[in-house]
């Protein structure tokens, strides 16, 4: 602690808040169990906010009279048509095995194929995953380690670990 300014400044390191709290929220697959992001002000009345309580304010004050809880009226409607989270609508994307990602077209496709040596195309068939935390932690450890993590998470070609 005798290197670090504030207390605060541990806390900030120790539990770090991620400020795309509101996006990840609307995203399908939730692994995120943290704490709901609240807002801690100056007893004093100054205009300044912190998420951390142990934040000291520009007055001297410590910053943790009111705590407010962000609610989920903060968010901002999204169009029906407007499916996307981190994306602009339902736009799909291919993602390579190099972790490449780019808007899904014919071009794209067959300049994919191209890369991996595919010439006959018929024999190609498509898959549905169903994604759990189990898998998206499975991935995670394959992002680590592996040349080919998407072969390896999802088609469990010599799994990167065994529990």
């Amino acid at each position: 602690m005798i290197h670090l300014r504030t207390e605060a400044c541990k806390t900030m390191l120790l539990y770090p808040q991620n400020g795309a709290e509101d996006q990840c929220k609307m995203l399908r697959l939730k692994i995120d169990e943290s704490k709901p992001l609240m807002c801690f002000v100056c007893k004093t009345g100054c205009k300044l906010l912190s998420h951390y309580e142990t934040a000291i304010c520009n007055c001297g004050e410590r910053m943790d009279d009111m705590s407010l809880e962000m609610n989920e009226s903060r968010r901002t409607d999204l169009d029906a048509r407007d499916r996307g989270v981190f994306v602009k609508g339902p736009d799909r994307f291919i993602v390579s095995d190099e972790l490449q990602a780019m808007p899904s077209s014919t071009a794209a496709s067959f300049s994919l194929f191209s890369k991996l040596g595919i010439i006959d195309t018929s024999s190609i068939e498509e898959k549905t995953f169903s994604m759990g935390v189990d898998k998206a932690l499975n991935l995670l450890k394959c992002l680590l380690v592996s040349k080919q993590p998407l072969t390896e998470a999802f088609l469990e070609q010599n799994p990167v670990y065994a529990e």
